[in-house]
């Protein structure tokens, strides 16, 4: 087979422009996905003093403070105690522990980037030890939407390949309370 001299750049161009929507699908896929830099912290409770409530007792008030860049979601602000049960997965079978439960009743509430919000949050009627606890979480991006729709559609590993940012979520707490002295 006889090949003119041309034909050799005839082929490194034809290679070329074949491997070209391979090299582009595969920096799109594999790419690292821009993300902007994840605070220590999304939120931050404190004590802000009490007021009354309709039934004349004192409930304590607290202030919850967006400390991020972004708005969050606090998607769970209430009250926690201690000794709630929970059964977790282990490679010889199922544990429990003790930890810090919900118990209601719990709100939710959406900040923009260093805003903050003072609310009531009622002790338990238990006369038991308990905290404020606050689970905030960076709502997803617009293209984390249209992906999160597609879950089910593609498989797992490209699903969490295209989405990119895990869950960014945050757990804080106050201090615990020591349930107050009723005066007589």
């Amino acid at each position: 087979m006889i090949m003119r001299k041309g034909s050799h750049r005839l082929w490194r161009v034809t290679g070329l422009l074949a491997g070209l929507p391979v090299v582009i699908v595969s920096w799109l896929v594999f790419r690292p996905l821009p993300t902007d830099p994840m605070p220590l912290r999304l939120a931050s409770i404190e004590r802000a003093g009490y007021t009354n409530s309709p039934a004349g007792a004192e409930v304590p008030l607290f202030r919850i403070i967006n400390r991020a860049p972004f708005s969050i979601d606090c998607r769970m602000i209430g009250p926690q105690t201690f000794g709630h049960t929970n059964r977790f997965g282990t490679p010889s079978g199922w544990r429990t522990k003790l930890a810090w439960g919900w118990i209601p009743p719990w709100t939710n509430h959406f900040l923009r980037a260093g805003e903050d919000v003072v609310l009531p949050i009622a002790p338990p009627v238990s006369t038991e030890t308990w905290r404020a606890g606050v689970f905030a979480e960076k709502p997803p991006s617009p293209r984390q939407h249209i992906i999160d729709r597609l879950q089910a559609r593609l498989p797992e590993r490209l699903y969490w390949l295209l989405r990119g940012e895990g869950t960014r979520n945050h757990m804080v707490h106050s201090q615990e309370i020591q349930p107050r002295a009723v005066l007589d």
